[in-house]
């Protein structure tokens, strides 16, 4: 910035010259530009080829930028601890950024505190993630404590003779809330957990069959939370492309039948849980459960640590199911109203087609 309108800049990378071009806020730029190793050094150049200023280039080849996320992966599955493993990716990036040098750690560190975590713990959209699952934790342990969740167990043992029918209707329930995974994991494992434990189901085939409906059923619902944030995606993508005026809602419900990992997963689900093979590690947990139970199961400290802080009936309250369907009902009612309302806010009543507040209206806002 701060270059006179009349002076004939241009941008020398070793032996090409670039010409520049300004902007409305008085900023120079250079456009289509790729820089390689090669290139060491930058100079802005004025008339009669004078170099008004320079810089060093530093670049960085593109398999480090692999190396954040393989570090960050590879620490969660040794030492088991997920927020320290992603720690230690943000710092890696960081230090790669800086230069990768004992200097540039000091400054990595800094940055990773101060900038990286600072800015994506203040982030409006990663809170509400934070509160959204603090709250359902809550309604949770709510519904553990007044007997809802136990009176559920009870309903559907009823009806539940075998290994088979458990794992089923842990899949169906996990289809069932499909309005969020977040909730879609912490209510069904909550809830199905003492039914799986009762019929030899491993906690690693609990977990699995949560895992691979939670996500994926909400991702191809039509309705859900994760579903407003790949619209808003799309929307954005769209929106550099000259001449498109298809909704992003109808892209997304038209690319459906091309999202191959949810609707395989869900199909993986069901037809591990009706043939009743497992594979791997699995088939050893499913194994040790069958063999030794789940009291002489050998679990981790951090296993141990979530059975001693389960939550318990309190004594004297009724066990009903009607108490855990009455707050899941609300939950439910609650989030896709809030989607509609948000949605409704989004699209105005000027934008709206025909001037009718429709549901496939507001789901087909841009």
């Amino acid at each position: 910035m701060n270059i006179d309108d009349g002076t004939d800049t241009r941008l020398r990378l070793k032996d090409e010259t670039v010409e520049l071009t300004q902007d409305e806020e008085g900023q120079w730029l250079a456009q289509g530009i790729t820089v390689d190793q090669d290139v060491g050094q930058v100079e802005l150049l004025g008339g009669d080829n004078q170099v008004l200023a320079s810089t060093e280039l530093s670049t960085i080849p593109a398999w480090l930028s692999l190396l954040p996320a393989l570090i960050a992966i590879t620490l969660a599955l040794v030492f088991r601890q997920v927020i320290l493993a992603l720690f230690v990716g943000i710092l890696m990036g960081g230090w790669i950024l800086h230069g990768m040098d004992a200097k540039a750690l000091l400054g990595a560190f800094g940055d990773s505190i101060n900038v990286h975590v600072l800015e994506a713990a203040s982030d409006t959209s990663h809170m509400s993630i934070v509160l959204f699952c603090l709250l359902i934790g809550g309604m949770v342990g709510i519904i553990s404590r007044n007997g809802g969740t136990q009176g559920i167990a009870q309903r559907i043992s009823r009806v539940i003779r075998g290994r088979r029918q458990a794992q089923t209707s842990t899949a169906l329930l996990g289809m069932a809330i499909f309005f969020d995974d977040y909730a879609n994991a912490l209510i069904v494992g909550n809830t199905m957990r003492t039914i799986t434990d009762k019929m030899a189901v491993s906690r690693a085939k609990l977990a699995y069959i949560i895992d691979s409906t939670a996500a994926p059923v909400s991702t191809i619902a039509l309705i859900s939370t994760w579903i407003g944030f790949q619209v808003g995606l799309i929307s954005e993508a769209m929106s550099s492309i000259q001449g498109w005026n298809e909704s992003a809602y109808s892209v997304f419900v038209n690319a459906l039948p091309y999202n191959a990992y949810p609707i395989l997963a869900l199909a993986f689900v069901f037809m591990v849980t009706w043939s009743g093979r497992d594979f791997g590690p699995m088939l050893k947990a499913e194994r040790r459960m069958l063999s030794e139970g789940l009291q002489q199961t050998k679990r981790s400290s951090r296993e141990a640590i979530v059975e001693e802080a389960e939550i318990t009936t309190k004594t004297g309250i009724p066990i009903r199911a009607f108490n855990a369907v009455v707050p899941m009902l609300v939950l439910a009612g609650v989030t896709l109203g809030g989607i509609y309302a948000t949605g409704l806010e989004a699209w105005g009543p000027v934008n709206m087609p025909c001037g009718t507040f429709s549901v496939k209206g507001i789901l087909s806002a841009p």
